[in-house]
């Protein structure tokens, strides 16, 4: 009984299919959480971006916006423009990688 001190369940062993099904969900999980926040991150620096990137950008998938975003290229970021350019290709890059993982 549980009120007495003494346990009587039995512990799961960390050997069997079921264990290793578990591991496999956990990092799943995980994987999917990290990829929500950071599709989330996404969509906030659109407020800021320049009316000539935002008319580009307009009306993509969000697949072909990863894409396009992804794909930016770096450059110096001491104007506001590039610098939201970088942020969203740091974004965009942890989503694909995390859909390649």
């Amino acid at each position: 009984m549980a009120l007495t001190g003494t346990a009587q369940a039995t512990i799961k062993s960390a050997d069997c299919v079921v264990e290793t099904i578990r591991e496999f969900k956990v990092a799943r999980d995980g994987a999917r959480k990290a990829r929500m926040a950071a599709s989330l991150g996404l969509e906030a620096p659109f407020i800021n971006v320049p009316a000539p990137m935002r008319e580009s950008l307009a009306g993509l998938s969000s697949s072909e916006l990863i894409a396009r975003c992804a794909g930016f290229r770096l450059a110096s970021v001491h104007t506001p423009g590039a610098s939201l350019k970088s942020a969203l290709r740091v974004l965009t890059r942890r989503c694909v990688f995390i859909d390649d993982e």
